[in-house]
């Protein structure tokens, strides 16, 4: 009957089997072929109720693809599976995410079901097992990926149901503020998720107050140059420098907020207003024509115009002796100036560029062998690979002609699959996979998607170089995915698989 969303659907999928343990995934998520065999065992313990594993994503989000900067940042969910997740569990509020979890039938009977009254279904679910005394188990091992949002438009507005989703539990009896049973800390832990939407006000206020000083001539605060040197900078400067230790690895101290700018409106928004209910993500679907998301771009052209008149108008009355102390108005253009770079950047990022084939492309560094009928097999470096072909780069001494009887096989596979040319660039060579046969696209599928340790915890790249690039990538613009400079995203090989069990 369609009704209910996603909540509607599992709770019909409850009905129609009979499993003591229910797996759920998202239709878009693909496990790993050890899923269960990982998650199983720790629902041996009795009381137990769930066991939630991260969410990954095969392919990049649209900040990071429409900036061309997927091998610099991380996806904005990495700190909260890497980071975030792993502290709930200490405090036993771990937040069922949705998908990619183990969930006893005993336990969904206890509550009801899947919370049918809540647009974030998970997330009120996960309280009201812990309300029945259930724990909840969050194990950090990626054994699922799915796809990310492809258009900024449709990334923003999962998002904006996620934010509405959880501001609504505060009413609800399974909520976190109405739930029984909670010990404080593992209230607050809840209720902590709430507030990571709520900041989204405060950084707005943070992108609108530096407008007063060149615009209305008030300086918003009193600060001395001294307090900047002794107190301000010293504070900064402490959370730039660990932010990545605190956080495991899992973000970047600059690089990670530029997801916030182009959000801070839209989820504001949603805190005032009610936003539509639950709406499917459109995931997978083909781009012929780029185009700008504008109604997230209209907002960050205005505050880029705002930002602009208000440096322009500090630089004029620099120094004027009616105006309030220079030391506000110093750090009112290194404010403000900030906030214009910020707000271009994140209007760049709102220009999805066309993509005619959305298959996730894997960057992977492993060694291959191209063999021909009749000739000798050569030796290739794989440097992409999906399910519709793979890129090599060739010894240009040694480069073969590539005739339909041409295959290609890596990490010691005795069976190749046949390759046909697509683009070349000096020695580098596109190849698609050329009428493979049924055996043969699901063994490689399965090496996609399916190996033991093929989604990797990624580390953020040196921020000062990554910085340096996005500059270049937001003037200068990025290409749009065709052969040889694909959007991609890493995956490990089988030989580095082999070596992080060596250690």
């Amino acid at each position: 009957e369609r009704t209910n969303a996603k909540a509607g659907n599992l709770n019909d999928g409850l009905r129609i089997s009979r499993g003591e343990l229910i797996a759920v995934f998202d239709a878009d998520v693909i496990p790993q072929a050890n899923f269960l065999d990982a998650t199983i065992g720790l629902l041996m313990d009795p009381e137990v109720g769930l066991v939630q594993t991260p969410q990954h994503c095969i392919n990049a989000d649209p900040v990071m693809r429409n900036l061309a900067m997927e091998r610099w940042m991380l996806p904005d969910e990495e700190s909260f599976y890497r980071w975030i997740e792993p502290v709930r569990d200490g405090w036993g509020a771990v937040v069922c995410a949705g998908t990619s979890f183990v969930v006893r039938r005993q336990a969904l009977a206890s509550v009801g079901g899947f919370a049918e009254e809540a647009l974030s279904e998970d997330f009120v679910t996960g309280i009201a097992l812990r309300e029945q005394g259930w724990r909840l188990i969050y194990l950090q091992q990626k054994l699922s990926a799915g796809l990310a949002a492809e258009r900024m438009l449709d990334f923003v507005r999962q998002r904006q149901r996620w934010a509405h989703g959880t501001l609504q539990s505060l009413q609800l009896p399974h909520g976190p503020l109405r739930a029984r049973h909670l010990s404080w800390g593992t209230r607050l832990a809840y209720l902590e998720g709430v507030l990571h939407w709520i900041n989204n006000l405060p950084r707005l206020l943070l992108m609108l107050m530096p407008l007063s000083i060149g615009l209305l001539g008030v300086v918003p605060i009193n600060i001395s140059a001294t307090a900047i040197l002794e107190l301000l900078l010293p504070l900064w400067g402490t959370v730039l420098l660990s932010i990545g230790w605190l956080n495991r690895g899992s973000r970047a101290a600059l690089l990670s907020e530029l997801t916030g700018w182009v959000m801070t409106v839209p989820l504001v928004s949603t805190l005032v207003l009610r936003p539509n209910g639950f709406r499917v993500t459109p995931k997978h679907l083909p781009q012929h024509r780029g185009g700008w998301a504008w109604t997230l771009a209209l907002p960050l052209g205005i505050l880029s115009v705002l930002n602009a008149a208000n440096v322009i108008g500090i630089l004029r009355h620099w120094g004027s002796p009616d105006r309030l102390s220079s030391d506000g108005w110093s750090l009112g253009l290194i404010w403000g100036g900030l906030n214009l770079l910020g707000t271009l950047v994140a209007l760049r990022a709102c220009w999805d560029p066309a993509q005619h084939d959305p298959t996730p492309w894997f960057a992977i560094r492993t060694t291959g062998v191209i063999s021909e009928t009749g000739g000798e097999p050569v030796t290739c470096r794989i440097s992409a690979i999906s399910e519709t072909g793979a890129e090599l780069e060739l010894e240009p001494d040694r480069e073969p002609a590539l005739s339909d009887s041409a295959s290609l096989c890596w990490d010691g596979q005795a069976t190749g699959l046949p390759i046909r040319p697509m683009a070349r660039q000096g020695s580098r060579i596109s190849v698609t996979w050329h009428v493979p046969s049924p055996a043969q696209r699901d063994v490689l599928e399965r090496w996609l998607y399916q190996r033991q340790g093929c989604w990797i915890d990624r580390q953020p790249p040196t921020e000062w170089r990554a910085l340096l690039a996005l500059l270049k990538r937001a003037l200068l613009g990025a290409p749009a995915p065709a052969p040889l400079q694909r959007s991609l995203v890493p995956i490990a090989s089988g030989t580095e698989i082999l070596s992080e069990r060596d250690k």
